[in-house]
């Protein structure tokens, strides 16, 4: 398996603004409200079949006026480099890469 598809991938599901108005899976919010972790420690495929599976029903459920503004995106995982930390990483790093 290539290493581009391993890692830690996390699907979020956010509260988007009442503005939004998505037309395909792959829309992406250019804002959102508020956000809950919904899945973690995802490969990259699996990731993206949950996103794209949530956000098929939200447009389906869009065109029949019942959304309620809920939206999934995808977020890969920080995690500490092998010398030194990740430059987007605050002055802790934990065990794992966890801030």
């Amino acid at each position: 398996m290539p290493s581009r598809r391993k890692g830690k991938q996390a699907v979020y599901i956010v509260v988007t603004a009442p503005e939004f108005r998505p037309v395909s899976p792959w829309d992406v919010p250019p804002s959102f409200l508020s956000g809950e972790l919904y899945a973690k420690n995802l490969t990259m495929d699996d990731a993206h079949h949950a996103a794209r599976v949530f956000n098929k029903r939200a447009v389906q459920s869009r065109q029949d006026h019942t959304w309620d503004y809920h939206w999934a995106i995808v977020s890969k995982h920080l995690r500490a480099r092998r010398y030194g930390k990740h430059p987007l990483a605050g002055d802790k790093v934990g065990k794992g890469g966890a801030l």
